[in-house]
Parts: structure tokens; C-alpha cells; sequence
């Protein structure tokens, strides 16, 4: 069925701020790797990512961080808190950034916090193997632990100042690129052609790390601050906050009608979206992963099963593209991988495709109680070939990222006016130009460009204005999106 999208041409309607709901949140996103600079412990005081090591020593490519300015608020920072006294290393930094959530708040800007974006402490995996399971303590994993201390210092040492928390961003792309395939920190997958022995012990296992992650984390706060897992947690101002997760899904459509790749379809979403969010809502993996994996997927016991559902106040969702799915060929006599396990075949990444949003939000509606949700990711890149660069104008000229954030916001407010679906804010992905993980520098995204040739110089683009101008001025924006429904 063709799909058709409103236009800028229907009547005006009012502002993109007036369009939704009063309280709704705007926003954009970036990493802490990807954009903070400092990257070594002489700069920063802090120590290796999984992604310093990989970066520089897996994909040959530079490290993360592009923000001059930043680096240099930060170290000014550090040497003031060094002349006043504030000796250790850990002291600086948790008082460089409660002043940085305090300038923060005092711009008028609401964070949300982000506790794991991939940059898993290089310390920790050297020790223990990250999320790899660990011979002595299968059920408590020390990463589990480790996590849950880190997110409670987090949360009584920033909490006056931050009432949004997300544990982890992405679990799927860290599990599957970092543990299964191996294209991602910490590099401990196999490629379909080479030895799968240790396959099976890491990217399952791994992937059940973070659900008793996230159960133990929100356990944490709730012993001393609410109920577990059922009633908002309160911050040690008394205000309440909230914790949720952020998850993802390519939106798979069928290449064809035919019953074998509307399955595929499904699958793809169980193996992504259904691998990390099924144990929130009913405690346990959708049921085509467990026939499909077997005994390599691990299992929760009875009593993480029913601890787990329900520990989440919202789920923010990352949505950049769809994919065609196409059944594939039982894989049964060759060796197992995560790559194949979902008998399904997707195309590459990115297609624009707005309509995929729209069914995107309703299936998470419909299939998962009807949760609160943030869009926290959604966006789409410009590349920029470091051997022929664009000119900084065309660069700056970036119709086509205005052309997809008006189309997907129009979705949006159509998912919300229309079918209800509880969606309280958008992000978009990204404030600034950075490094996009395995492919390093030439994916450009941001709304601000980065020149990486003169001093890290930054250029607000077209969509930048845009944005600014629409959520300041009542200018036209476009109607809710509609289906043709014949």
C-alpha cells in the first residue's frame, strides 16, 4: 500500500513548539566518547574505553572527541579545583560536573543522563572481560555490581540536578557489533566464516548482563527511594525522577506479502527491539528467539523473571530507518551466529522512511502496554570523504536533514494527536558533528558542523536555525501526517 506524507504546502497549522502537547520536551543528543575530547588521563583523569583501544588499535581510525572548547572549560575547571584544594582526581571531577549540570539548568535546559553509551572502562575488561560471563559468579556477574555502585554514586551525588536517567543506550548494537560480530568495542565477536567457539559464550550472556543490569540498578535506587520497579524514584530533593532505557529497532517491512517474509519481518523485530525489551514487560525472551537460539540463549530464573518485569518508568526508542526483511534459508547445518539466527536478511543502513516511525511507535503501543515513551534518537547523516571535503557552504546547507526531522516530526504528532500513543519528547541525533564509532569521522550528523582541520571550529547548519527559529517564533509548521486508508 502506498504511503503518502503531508507537505509543507497544506495550511499552516502553527509552531512546531505549539503543535504538541504543552510540557512535550525538544531536545538533541550526543555521547559523552563521541564528542567530549580529553581523551587521554593526562588531559582528563580518566582512564581508557574499550573504544580508545579499539579505535586506535582494532579500525586503525581516530579516537573520539571533537570538542575543543569543552576540553579546554574542562581542564581551566580541573586546575581552578586543583588551587582550591580539591586534591584527588575523582573530587575534580564530580565537582566539574555538578558546576556543568548547574550551567546547565541555569541555560534552562532539562538533562537527561545517559549512564552507559559503550565506553566501558578498558580497566574492567581487561580484569573481568566486560559483559563476557564470568566462571565464578554466573548469576551476579561483576559488571553487574560494578554497574550498580558506578549508577548509585551517580544518582546520590547528581541527583538534586538530574531528574532523567537512562542505564543503558542501545544494548542491541553493543551486544550484537561488540560481542557477536565483533565490528564494535569490545571487538569479541567472530565473522560467519571463522571459529564460533567462544561466540556462544558472549554475546547471550552478554545481552543478559544488561537486563540484570538494569534490574539491579533500578533495585539500588528503589531500596532506599521507592518501590522497586513500580513507583517513581525521589531524587534527594524530594522532586520525583524517572529511569528508563533506551532500545531500537531498523523497522523491518516485508519484502513481499508471502507468509515467509512477513515472518522474517517479525523476527527482526523479536531479534532486536523483542531481544532487550520482552524481559521489561513479560520477563523473559520472545518466544522465536528461544526456539531459534536454544540452549545458547542463557535463561532468567523465576525470580529475576518476575523481578524484571516492570523496571522502567519510560522507554526511549532510537528510530533512523527501515529495512526490507527477506526470509533466509535455514542456516540449521552450518554453525550457529547471531548473525543468522533470526533467519531474516535486511538491507543496509540508512533509508529514509518516516512511515516506518509511525508503525514503529504503534507496535511498542500495542504490544507493550502502552508505555511512556522519548524519541532519543532520530536523525540522518551527510557524508563528508576527508580525502575530497565538502565546502563548508554545502556542508552548512543541509536541506535534506530539515526536509527528514519535518517529516518525521509531522509523524510524530499524528502518533500522538491521533492514536495516542504517550510520547513526551524528541531528540534528535546530533548537537555536533563527532565521531561516528567504526566509521570514525566522515559521517557527519550534527547540527553544528566541526571543521577537523582548523582547530575543531564549529558552524551552526541550516537545520540548526531551523529548529532554533521554529521552536522560538509561531512560523507555519505542517499538519498531522495521514494514511491513505483505501
Amino acid at each position: 500500500m502506498e504511503i503518502p506524507l503531508s507537505t509543507a504546502s497544506r495550511p499552516p497549522t502553527g509552531s512546531l513548539r505549539g503543535a504538541f502537547p504543552e510540557g512535550f520536551m525538544f531536545g538533541t543528543a550526543t555521547s559523552a566518547f563521541q564528542i567530549e575530547g580529553a581523551t587521554t588521563e593526562k588531559e582528563s583523569g580518566r582512564k581508557p574505553s574499550v573504544w580508545d583501544t579499539f579505535a586506535k588499535e582494532e579500525a586503525g581510525r581516530e579516537t573520539g572527541g571533537v570538542n575543543e572548547e569543552g576540553k579546554k572549560f574542562y581542564n581551566d575547571l580541573i586546575d581552578e579545583l586543583k588551587a582550591n584544594g580539591y586534591a584527588s582526581t575523582s573530587t575534580q571531577l564530580t565537582c566539574y560536573h555538578k558546576v556543568y549540570y548547574n550551567a546547565i539548568l541555569y541555560a534552562g535546559i532539562e538533562p537527561f543522563v545517559c549512564l552507559f553509551h559503550w565506553d566501558f572502562p578498558q580497566a574492567l575488561e581487561d580484569e573481568y572481560g566486560g559483559f563476557m560471563p564470568h566462571r565464578s559468579c554466573h548469576h551476579d556477574p561483576p559488571v553487574v555490581k560494578d554497574f550498580v555502585d558506578y549508577a548509585d554514586f551517580c544518582f546520590r551525588t547528581y541527583g538534586d540536578r538530574v531528574k532523567h536517567w537512562i542505564t543503558i543506550c542501545g544494548p542491541w548494537s553493543y551486544a550484537y557489533s561488540g560481542y557477536g560480530v565483533g565490528t564494535f568495542a569490545p571487538g569479541r565477536g567472530y565473522s560467519l566464516s571463522e571459529n564460533q567457539q567462544l561466540l556462544e559464550m558472549s554475546v547471550f550472556p552478554a545481552s543478559r548482563h544488561f537486563s540484570l543490569l538494569r534490574l539491579n540498578t533500578r533495585s539500588s535506587f528503589d531500596l532506599d527511594l521507592g518501590d522497586p520497579g513500580r513507583e517513581p524514584y525521589t531524587l534527594p530533593n524530594g522532586e520525583v525522577g524517572e529511569i528508563g532505557i533506551i532500545l531500537q529497532q531498523m523497522w523491518p517491512i516485508p519484502y513481499s506479502q508471502s507468509k515467509e517474509d512477513q515472518g522474517a519481518a517479525q523476527r527482526a523485530k523479536d531479534f532486536m527491539l523483542g531481544w532487550f525489551m520482552e524481559p521489561l514487560i513479560f520477563g523473559d525472551y520472545p518466544k522465536s528467539m528461544k526456539a531459534l537460539v536454544g540452549r545458547r540463549l542463557p535463561k532468567f530464573t523465576p525470580q529475576e523473571s518476575r523481578m524484571i518485569k516492570g523496571t522502567y518508568d519510560f522507554i526511549a526508542l532510537n528510530y533512523y530507518t527501515a529495512n526490507y526483511s527477506v526470509n533466509a534459508p535455514d542456516h540449521s547445518h552450518g554453525k550457529p551466529h547471531v548473525a543468522r539466527d533470526s533467519q531474516d536478511h535486511e538491507t543496509s543502513w540508512i533509508h529514509e522512511y518516516p512511515e516506518g516511525l509511525l508503525d514503529y511507535l504503534l507496535y511498542v503501543k500495542n504490544k507493550y502496554n502502552d508505555p511512556k515513551i522519548y524519541i532519543a534518537e532520530n536523525g540522518i547523516d551527510q557524508y563528508d570523504d576527508p580525502e575530497s571535503p565538502l565546502p563548508l557552504w554545502e556542508a552548512l546547507s543541509d536541506y535534506k536533514r530539515v526536509s527528514y526531522y519535518n517529516k518525521h516530526l509531522s509523524i510524530l504528532k499524528t502518533a500522538i494527536d491521533k492514536y495516542g500513543v504517550k510520547v513526551k519528547g524528541y531528540f534528535t541525533w546530533s548537537l555536533l558533528d563527532n565521531f561516528e564509532w567504526n566509521s570514525s569521522l566522515p559521517p557527519r550528523y550534527g547540527h553544528f558542523y566541526v571543521d577537523y582541520n582548523d582547530n575543531l571550529k564549529r558552524y551552526p547548519k541550516l537545520s540548526a536555525e531551523w529548529f532554533k527559529t521554529h521552536l522560538q517564533k509561531p512560523l507555519p509548521f505542517p499538519p498531522s501526517w495521514t494514511r491513505d486508508e483505501k
